[in-house]
């Protein structure tokens, strides 16, 4: 309990008092107010580190499972790894554990970070054999068979990132004979200029390479058969991946789309707006205008 004190008042919003019991004060460290998302992870930290020390069973299990979800609910690869860490305590106390497992399985499917698929495929060899529960053996096997394809994708978004499109050639190959359609359509989640400071949209692998300015990555997946006009809703615009690449200011990209047969739907919204030419991005990005960024790719 000493390690309760340490914690200053302005790193966390509790304070122990002697008749609380352990379970009690894992509990207000974890409703306990927080300004950042920092102090929630060091309230969760030391939470965690209080349940471990209760001895009691039952209050042991009910302190760790709360524990554990706190941890999802930070939505990390660091909170689903602590969550993971809770749960192992749990192994052997009915279904508890096996509970657990798939809550942070299920959070690392959304993640779909390289970090967290390399937990969820930890998670699967570590504990599939040791599963008792005839429904969680079906769930964990659903997972299973979802992690290769998640797996899949988030290596291919990878090699876009760091521009090896020799791996991702492979990637694709490795495919044959199956068509790569499939990837083509992979999503994540990420943050452009277009939505807003706080708020992501899902991309495909053609417009992440594009946004991000990979020529080499771009021109791979172009050649792989990657639709050049992959053109979806978005803020009631149509935006491919030529939208991607004018918004970020990548010319040379949007040549190359446009010599693929690449179109123009954005500016197609400008009679709906009142609009001559329809804005790219908003006040958050570049004030380039679809038609403008058009006109001078083509320079």
């Amino acid at each position: 309990m000493s390690s309760i004190s340490n914690y200053s008042s302005s790193s966390i919003f509790f304070s122990a008092t002697p008749d609380q019991s352990q379970q009690d004060q894992v509990f207000a460290l974890l409703s306990a107010h927080c300004q950042t998302k920092e102090e929630k992870e060091k309230n969760i930290d030391q939470a965690f580190l209080l349940a471990k020390e209760i001895k009691a069973p039952e209050d042991l299990c009910h302190a760790l499972f709360v524990v554990g979800n706190y941890c999802l609910s930070l939505h990390t690869d660091s909170g689903c790894r602590k969550a993971y860490e809770a749960a192992l305590f749990l192994k052997g106390q009915d279904q508890g554990m096996e509970e657990a497992l798939l809550f942070i399985l299920k959070i690392c499917m959304e993640l779909k970070t390289e970090d967290s698929i390399i937990l969820a495929e930890k998670i699967c060899e570590e504990n599939f054999r040791d599963l008792t529960h005839v429904a969680y053996q079906s769930d964990f096997q659903k997972i299973q068979s979802q992690l290769k394809e998640v797996a899949l994708g988030v290596r291919v978004f990878h090699f876009i990132e760091t521009n090896d499109f020799e791996s991702l050639k492979e990637e694709i190959d490795n495919l044959y004979p199956k068509p790569p359609d499939k990837l083509f359509h992979f999503t994540k989640k990420f943050q452009t200029d277009w939505i807003g400071p706080y708020e992501e949209e899902e991309i495909n692998p053609l417009q992440y390479a594009c946004y991000l300015g990979k020529k080499e990555s771009a021109q791979q997946l172009l050649d792989s058969g990657a639709p050049v006009n992959d053109f979806r809703d978005c803020l009631f615009t149509q935006r491919s991946s030529l939208h991607f690449a004018l918004d970020a200011g990548h010319p040379e990209i949007a040549l190359l789309l446009l010599s693929k047969g690449a179109q123009d739907n954005l500016a197609s919204c400008a009679s709906e707006h009142g609009r001559e030419e329809y804005q790219l991005s908003n006040e958050w990005g570049s004030m380039r205008t679809c038609l403008s960024a058009l006109h001078m790719a083509n320079i």
